[in-house]
């Protein structure tokens, strides 16, 4: 009897063994089914007359400079990772075009590139100081815990080394896949319409071009955005989903989120501006204004006269503006009232007021300051 019953309580737990086998099965040759799915299905959209293929996985997209394509003009943007080509597109009747060209990561690459970017998430110890570099420490970092996990990372060349830290540097610290627009002093604006949509971009010399560069995934786009406004010290969701914000250096962006406003999804505007602002004398160059104009500007605020820079989106008043405050004489104290802050200038008697948005939620105005009290304010000054 004795027996009996033991034999059946060992039947019972070899049971559930077999079970928990039988299932890890089947589990695994769902998830093998799963990525052959992935594998076939696959999205086509028709771009600039030619098929362009790719999976769910895919959520950025950078278009091949073809054979037929001429190309007008190149130069370096980040020597000798990313170059910038503007190319002449035979099959839309010649029409310019903006190409980013980066240097291509191998799949083991690309896979250090994300573990690293992990690892620095998890392990990057704080800076000593505050006024430490930030791009110089996370470099450092980077080199410092790959020598830690050399052993897990065998097999790259030195190459490839200067490659995935040019790699995490763009990712980590930069603007991922529009770094290089961002990095490329030609550009005076970066436009997102969407994904499946080139990027637009306008150029000094070549204005407004599509580039080569397409969102995917509207997952993505949104997490684009989410950090952008991050970068900028703001936030933004399905509650609040409009985003008007200065990032480091003075670029302005204007980005709106998800379908909430934007039926067609996600878009954004970064407006980049020089870290030295036009002289006049550069201006007078380019043949924005003449001479006789800027002489009789600079009369104008000799004499304290008062003068209106007026015009449409984009049309150089910043710029213009910039220019003449440089005509004020250096021991004048200057105040400049903004929504945004884009002046910039070299003038060291200046305070500089900018408006401040509501804290509350709705029409409350709680914490808002708007042009009319710094107004108010300013004549205290």
């Amino acid at each position: 009897m004795k027996q009996k019953i033991t034999e059946t309580v060992n039947n019972s737990k070899e049971k559930p063994e077999k079970i928990k086998k039988t299932d890890r099965r089947i589990r695994f040759k769902k998830g093998k089914k799963k990525e052959k799915e992935l594998e076939i299905k696959r999205k086509k959209i028709e771009y600039w007359n030619e098929e362009i293929e790719y999976t769910e996985e895919d959520v950025i997209y950078f278009l091949p400079v073809r054979p037929e394509y001429k190309v007008i003009d190149e130069y370096w943007v980040v020597e000798p990772y990313a170059k910038v080509k503007i190319v002449s597109i035979p099959q839309l009747g010649g029409q310019l075009a903006y190409f980013v060209e980066e240097v291509k990561l191998t799949p083991a690459e690309k896979k250090v590139v994300e573990k690293l970017i992990d690892i620095l998430s998890v392990e990057m110890k704080p800076p000593a100081s505050i006024e430490e570099d930030v791009k110089n420490y996370v470099i450092k970092e980077a080199k410092r815990l790959l020598n830690k996990y050399k052993k897990a990372f065998r097999g790259l060349t030195e190459e490839s080394w200067d490659k995935i830290i040019y790699y995490v540097e763009r990712d980590l610290l930069g603007y991922g896949p529009i770094n290089v627009m961002m990095l490329d002093p030609m550009l005076e604006d970066i436009s997102c319409n969407g994904v499946e949509k080139s990027i637009y971009v306008w150029h000094r010399k070549y204005e407004s071009i599509p580039s080569n560069v397409l969102f995917l995934s509207h997952d993505y786009l949104r997490e684009f955005i989410i950090k952008l406004a991050h970068i900028a010290g703001k936030h933004v969701s399905t509650a609040f989903p409009v985003v008007d914000a200065r990032l480091p250096g003075g670029h302005r962006l204007a980005a709106t989120y998800g379908e909430e406003i934007s039926p067609r999804g996600s878009t954004f505007t970064i407006r980049k501006f020089r870290e030295k602002p036009f002289s006049i004398i550069e201006l007078i160059e380019y043949g924005t204004l003449d001479t006789w104009t800027a002489a009789y500007l600079w009369l104008m605020l000799e004499h304290r006269m008062t003068v209106i820079v007026i015009g449409g989106t984009a049309a150089g008043k910043t710029t213009l503006l910039n220019a003449l405050l440089n005509f004020i004489k250096p021991a004048y104290k200057l105040v400049t009232i903004e929504e945004t802050p884009e002046i910039n200038i070299e003038h060291e008697n200046w305070v500089q007021l900018v408006s401040r948005e509501s804290y509350g939620l709705g029409e409350s105005k709680i914490g808002s300051i708007d042009l009319y009290e710094l107004v108010r304010i300013s004549l205290r000054y």
